[in-house]
């Protein structure tokens, strides 16, 4: 799944021990994409309108929803419960919470 004018990019993870970065896999990308550390482990990817759940351990990610509006210069905050809450942008709903 790819929307039109997102593109898939390389993930690389920082290696402290060897001070080196190190290919993973790939995500969607676009102006503006958050990437949010997860008490899991995970990455959420969360760009304009969609978000991605990126695993650093298999180096794979998968689509896990729609924003119901544009998040454009938006911010991330993950809840202790893995839950994150999108704020900002434009639209409706410029509050969501992805489960």
């Amino acid at each position: 799944w790819q929307p039109a004018g997102v593109e898939r990019v390389d993930v690389e993870i920082y290696e402290t021990a060897s001070g080196r970065f190190r290919a993973t896999g790939s995500a969607l990308a676009a102006g503006g994409t958050k990437a949010l550390s997860l008490p899991s482990g995970k990455v959420l990817f969360v760009n304009y309108n969609s978000a991605e759940l990126f695993d650093p351990a298999v180096g794979t990610s998968v689509r896990v929803g729609s924003a119901r509006s544009e998040h454009h210069f938006s911010s991330a905050v993950a809840l202790p419960d893995g839950r994150v809450v999108l704020t900002g942008g434009s639209g409706a709903y410029p509050i969501e919470i992805y489960p």
